[in-house]
């Protein structure tokens, strides 16, 4: 994919197939079946022992299946399910496409039995429907008529604003409340209506309506009075929206009851209705408001999505159609093992029912708790001898019922073409070619890859629209800020357009006042660190043309500039997010933080502030400073230069803690004013750990504060272990061998050092740092087939989610730093400006660098694997610091201006 394809407004979803692994409860398959309402149609797919276990591949826990191997772009992936190990006894289940637009997609499943023990296997398929809500409110007209949702407001006003006017949580709308009794899902509500003289504005056209009209709003009074509300603009007069008399009043926790009222409008003359929603007092949700003429009252139906579908089984031809009534299209099955049956799973969650009737061998229809259906296709038994792998086949697709059929008759007829067909799509799994020296890592990258890139999921809402969504896991089916940027940085490895993309999906329209970027949880802005990133691997001017006012945009509601941000409230100019969540860099019992968390303190909280807001607002700044040159954005500059200033002021002078050589959380007064260290109990520094040494990543600190950090880096007493860098200082007294960030090792801010130390020049210790990591996670890999979150300082084992692909995606950086071939790797004030590769192995690349002139940094290039090469850098030898092969380090002093390094074939 072109990047330039990219570049279209208010886009957010990913340009993946409508078939992928999408599901958020089982391993298998899926189809985004209605991208508008979020329905999905699921086979999840798991085997098992005949007769004897059945082990559910579901994707909330550990259940013995593993993503094995996956191209980048969804059109061929396999799933590994252990049966009796990992490596004796599995099976594997490969997906993939024609690549000829067929709506099919084919599987080929492979049953291996390495004992020397015969074995009996069943394969199970569970088709369903799946949907966002669980109900679907439509509203329908007798006559002509118009529906207006209460959030598709034109503006919105608050009589006080709040803090998260301008970010508002999950890319939704100001105070919009969601729900399947809504319809469109969607409604008015939250805080609407806290302050009188809150307002909604609202537009609609009038076309097809004649007549007296009447007005019908649908919603929710919340409390025991009436919700009052005033019309202006077109529409006149109160509106009193009342539970009715004698209605009693709710008790607590008693859900509110949907209603409408109406209110006769009268005869309007213009085609367009302008009006404002005013509210006076009293709390209510406004699902939206209906026009339509006096005596044609609108209707409005609820219920849940019809999960039972017609099953069309053609016994002879081992295939089924099935179609649900709530879809256009039907779905066909096709499979060519001769023993089978179809049953019917008659519940919501068949994960621990299906166990409980593993040996009910008779039943066609099984019957549990909820209205959810499940069509099972049972095949079995598949006997597999000893040494023996067995193999079968299916399809699945999507069409008319006419279309499917003549589907399903070319897939028993195509039987020959198959293996082909499975040949062509195994070789878009191969990897990005990498260097010999990669094979040691090969095995963690490859499970990593696949994790990452089947760790994707429909339906997440964003920004009103169902989005496909790579998720850090299936545990967080939703948005996520700062995952999602490490997300992009390990797709970038395997395509700039799907990092790109995934980049977009965070990124808002330049203007909008309710959603300066996609906010989630910890606002940390990895998606700076992406962008910058993806520039240096593409230097694609267009693409960046389009993505930087939206970047600009994201960081100056970060930088307290714009929306009612109260980011910058401190005087002392130092940072704090705590408003917009209560995690100030992803580290969620970061011991400080976890302090301040205590309801307790929350007063005070406002006016403590860590030092990762500011370091990263820094970064942030310099490389928006870089893009604003390359883009002419000059006017942009004196921002930037001016709070780079500001904010390594700040911390300079108030965080520093010269007695420990940690920056520190400051206090202040409830002015805003500084006091001072913020202290432990036992009077230590709170910040021993990974926020004391964030600063590096800013590249702000003087040689002393750079000698002390990088000391307590690789201290073996203090922040380093065998495993990679503690999160926590293990000499704090608040150091935890039990906590889920104090006192374990996570990838994410290892990555932002290990760029921070190639901007210093430091490239043995940040070696130290991608080749542990990368050690590690491959001994992890090997033993269990995981790819986990982190990993436990005294054990150096893999712990917390299994098939975790957020934070641990840059594993990925790493492995493509050390070994990938034709790759330039640099820090964050490394700038390239164009790059160019020729096959004999030379190379041509003219680049910048940010920070004081005369200090050093350093590059790490690995070649072609053609040959040596020789070095010039501006025209004079260079000779590197480091040589291992095709991989060299060459270190530098910073110049001003553009630099010119050329690798010339020896």
């Amino acid at each position: 994919m072109d990047l330039k394809n990219l570049c279209v407004p208010g886009e957010h979803d990913l340009s993946l197939p409508a078939w992928g692994p999408y599901s958020k409860k089982t391993s298998g398959i899926a189809h985004t079946a209605c991208l508008r309402r979020g329905l999905r149609v699921d086979f999840a797919l798991f085997p098992g022992l005949f007769r004897r276990r059945i082990d559910p591949a579901m994707a909330r826990w550990e259940s013995g299946w593993h993503p094995w191997e996956a191209d980048v772009d969804l059109t061929a992936w396999s799933v590994r399910h252990e049966l009796g190990g990992l490596d004796d006894w599995y099976a594997q289940m490969f997906w993939c496409s024609d690549q000829k637009g067929s709506p099919a997609r084919y599987l080929r499943a492979r049953f291996h039995n390495r004992t020397g023990h015969p074995q009996n296997a069943v394969l199970h398929f569970m088709a369903s429907l799946q949907s966002h809500h669980p109900l679907q409110t439509l509203v329908r007209f007798s006559g002509p008529g118009h529906w207006v949702n209460g959030v598709a407001y034109t503006d919105h006003r608050r009589a006080k604003p709040r803090h998260d006017d301008g970010l508002v949580p999950d890319a939704y709308r100001r105070d919009e409340a969601t729900g399947g009794d809504w319809v469109d899902g969607r409604a008015l509500g939250k805080a609407f209506g806290d302050q009188a003289g809150d307002t909604a504005r609202y537009r609609t056209s009038l076309d097809g309506l004649k007549g007296p009209l009447v007005l019908t709003v649908r919603g929710k009074v919340l409390g025991a009075s009436p919700a009052l509300f005033r019309l202006d603009g077109d529409l006149h007069g109160d509106l009193v929206l009342d539970r009715g008399k004698g209605q009693p009043a709710l008790a607590p926790g008693e859900p509110a009851a949907i209603q409408c009222w109406s209110m006769e409008i009268g005869d309007l003359s213009n085609t367009e209705l302008h009006f404002d929603l005013v509210a006076l007092g009293g709390k209510a949700e406004i699902n939206g408001f209906a026009l339509t003429p006096k005596g044609h009252p609108p209707a409005f139906e609820t219920a849940p999505y019809r999960s039972a579908p017609e099953c069309a089984v053609d016994a002879g031809g081992k295939s089924m159609i099935l179609t649900w009534p709530d879809l256009e299209a039907s779905y066909l099955l096709c499979w060519d093992w001769p023993d089978w049956e179809v049953r019917e799973f008659q519940m919501d969650d068949f994960s621990s029912f299906i166990r409980d009737k593993t040996h009910d061998h008779v039943s066609r229809v099984l019957r549990g708790e909820g209205r959810g259906h499940h069509t099972n296709l049972h095949l079995a038994p598949i006997p597999v001898k000893p040494r023996e792998t067995v193999e079968m086949h299916a399809m699945v697709a999507c069409g008319s019922k006419a279309e499917l059929e003549v589907l399903a008759k070319g897939f028993f007829a195509g039987q020959k073409e198959r293996a082909p067909l499975f040949t062509a799509a195994e070789k878009r799994l191969a990897p990005p070619p990498f260097l010999p020296s990669g094979a040691a890592h090969e095995v963690g990258a490859e499970r990593l890859a696949a994790t990452l890139a089947q760790n994707c999921v429909f339906p997440v809402a964003n920004s009103g629209q169902f989005t496909r969504h790579h998720t850090p896991g299936r545990w967080w089916d939703s948005l996520y800020t700062w995952d999602s940027g490490m997300i992009g940085l390990g797709l970038l490895e395997r395509s700039s357009a799907r990092a790109a993309e995934n980049l977009r999906a965070y990124l808002s329209e330049p203007g909008d006042r309710e959603r300066a970027f996609v906010h989630h949880g910890t606002p940390l802005p990895v998606q700076a660190w992406l962008f910058h990133e993806i520039w240096n691997r593409t230097q694609d001017r267009e693409w960046l043309s389009f993505f930087y006012p939206r970047m600009r945009q994201y960081y100056r509601f970060l930088a307290g500039h714009d929306g009612g941000s109260t980011t910058r409230h401190l005087k002392s100019n130092l940072l704090v997010t705590w408003d917009y969540f209560y995690n100030s860099g992803g580290w969620d019992d970061y011991p400080p933080q976890w302090a301040l968390n205590d309801p307790k303190e929350h007063a005070r909280r406002r006016f403590v502030s860590p030092c990762a807001p500011t370091s990263h607002a820094i970064r942030f700044a310099k490389i928006l400073r870089g893009a604003a040159r390359l883009v002419g954005a000059e006017a942009d500059l004196p921002m930037y230069t001016h709070d780079i200033e500001a904010f390594s002021l700040a911390l300079h002078t108030h965080a520093w803690d010269g007695s420990t050589g940690y920056f520190s959380y400051v206090e202040h007064r409830e002015g805003g004013m500084p006091m001072g260290v913020f202290r432990h109990a036992s009077g230590a520094n709170w910040n021993m750990g990974l926020d004391g040494v964030s600063p590096l990543v800013a590249g702000i600190c003087t040689t002393e504060q750079e000698r002390a950090l990088v000391g307590h880096l690789f201290d073996p007493a203090s922040l380093w272990t065998p495993v990679g860098l503690s999160t926590v200082d293990q000499g704090a007294p608040y150091f935890s061998k039990r906590g889920y960030w104090n006192g374990a090792v996570w990838f994410p801010h290892q990555w932002f050092i290990f760029k921070a130390l190639l901007d210093l020049g430091r490239w043995k210790e940040a070696r130290q740092i991608a080749e542990t990591a990368l050690s590690v996670w491959e001994g992890e890999v090997r033993q269990s087939g995981y790819a986990f979150e982190h990993f436990m300082v005294e054990s150096g084992r893999g712990a917390g989610w299994h098939h975790f692909s957020g934070l641990s995606s840059v594993v990925l950086s790493f492995f493509g730093a050390r070994h990938a071939r034709a790759r330039v790797t640099g820090g964050a004030d490394f700038r390239v400006l164009e790059e160019r590769w020729d096959p004999a192995g030379g190379l041509v690349l003219s680049f910048e660098t940010d920070g004081e002139p005369g200090r050093p940094f350093c590059l790490w290039v690995n070649g072609t694997g053609n040959g040596d090469s020789l070095a010039h850098l501006d025209g004079a030898p260079l000779t590197p610091s480091d040589s291992d092969g095709a991989r060299r380090v060459f270190c530098m002093e910073r110049k001003a201006g553009l630099r010119r390094l050329v690798l010339t074939p020896a």
